[in-house]
């Protein structure tokens, strides 16, 4: 891996249904966390419930746990969400 990429490296084989790693929930931006607005609507797609969840995330500004990474990702983008 390059010093740009994180990678996972085992020194056994796992058994059938062990996990190699666990994220703690805290730290995962999802859907199911996004404005109470978007999760209620029936029209948006899971992508953008998650766009919903990291744009309220940003609005917090630096008391978001995220603000480090959110402050690292460009403010636009010109491509379709």
């Amino acid at each position: 891996a390059s010093k740009d990429e994180v990678g996972l490296y085992l020194s056994r084989d796992l058994k059938a249904g062990e996990r190699a790693v666990t994220i703690p929930r805290s730290l995962c931006l999802t859907a199911r966390d996004a404005p109470s607005w978007a999760i209620e609507s029936t029209e948006l797609s899971l992508g953008a419930k998650v766009a919903a969840r990291l744009l309220a995330e940003r609005r917090k500004g630096s008391i978001s746990r995220f603000y480090v990474w959110l402050s690292s990702l460009p403010a636009y983008l010109d491509a379709p969400v």
